[in-house]
């Protein structure tokens, strides 16, 4: 009778969940149905056909279920940016969201290439692109990228605390910043090192959330970007940033001075990813929000986006 509620629940969560306070009411009923003893690892349908399995005990991944959602937005947006040929790469994979997506609706491009160095997100992972029937499209890589081959420490943050077996995870950053929370060893790669003989198709994309290290993976992969010159979506926190004594700013840089538009989506769109497709330029990190994202377009690529550039760039 539980599960039967509970899907129940599910189904009808999902057209509603525009509805103003409707994500409470979602988050509310998703704990209560886990104290109920429901069996957390549940199996999400979202709106474009695409199915998941989801822990509902992950901050990240429980809205999943009630949404028919998760960063549609932005999955699209990779998914438009890419050419015929191309390769996307997934780096910090997690369970599969994008990396399964992407290959699903873009049959035509090179390849997809998903980095997760955290054993159980990689299971899941793979669990998803099977279930998707996408075995042979989707290449999983059990390691992570930086700007050096090592073995490091994996610092497995609030999703894990919530009883989640996957969810948001980072690489060591600091006492203060990894206090309290489990960690594991992982294995690291440079981009740079695997390139030439992992793969040859040209990189059209890449997505990078990896929690604070993307100023590493950047130094590691800087020549096949220089080389492939992709169109990159990437998370941006500035704590992350200001745990490591660094800025955002100074992250970028590099990109930015090798002809990398930056782009962002203005606050009023916060809550209409779904239906929102406008990105404006900026300049100065101070105007994103704490966690937010970004898209860096090499000028000779902007037209690719041109469907989601503002055209008065407001």
């Amino acid at each position: 009778m539980l599960s039967i509620l509970h899907r129940l629940f599910a189904r009808i969560s999902v057209p509603l969940w525009r509805v103003k306070g409707w994500h409470r009411v979602a988050r509310a009923a998703n704990a209560t149905f886990l104290k109920l003893g429901q069996t957390p690892v549940q199996m999400a349908q979202l709106k474009d056909g695409t199915r998941f399995l989801v822990d509902l005990r992950a901050h990240t991944e429980w809205h999943a279920l009630y949404s028919g959602q998760y960063d549609d937005f932005w999955v699209k947006l990779c998914q438009a940016a890419l050419r015929e040929g191309e390769l996307f790469l997934d780096v910090g994979g997690n369970i599969g969201i994008y990396a399964a997506r992407v290959a699903r609706a873009r049959p035509d491009i090179a390849g997809t290439i998903a980095f997760e160095p955290f054993g159980p997100n990689a299971d899941r992972l793979a669990e998803n692109v099977a279930l998707n029937q996408l075995d042979g499209r989707v290449e999983l890589c059990r390691y992570g990228l930086s700007d050096a081959a090592h073995k490091a420490t994996l610092t497995l943050r609030q999703d894990f605390q919530s009883g989640s077996s996957t969810g948001n995870a980072s690489i060591s950053i600091s006492d203060e910043a990894d206090a309290g929370y489990a960690q594991v060893e992982i294995t690291l790669q440079r981009l740079d090192d695997i390139a030439g003989h992992e793969f040859t198709a040209p990189v059209g994309v890449i997505k990078v959330d990896i929690e604070g290290h993307e100023d590493e993976f950047y130094a590691g992969g800087m020549a096949t970007i220089e080389r492939d010159r992709p169109i990159i979506i990437a998370e941006a926190c500035k704590t992350f940033a200001q745990w490591k004594n660094k800025s955002l700013d100074a992250v970028y840089a590099p990109l930015v001075a090798k002809g990398f538009h930056l782009l962002r989506r203005p606050y009023q769109a916060a809550d209409r990813l779904d239906t929102f497709t406008r990105l404006v330029p900026f300049d100065h990190f101070d105007e994103m929000l704490e966690l937010d994202n970004l898209v860096l377009c090499p000028a000779e690529k902007l037209d690719r986006l041109a469907h989601y550039v503002a055209a008065d760039g407001a």
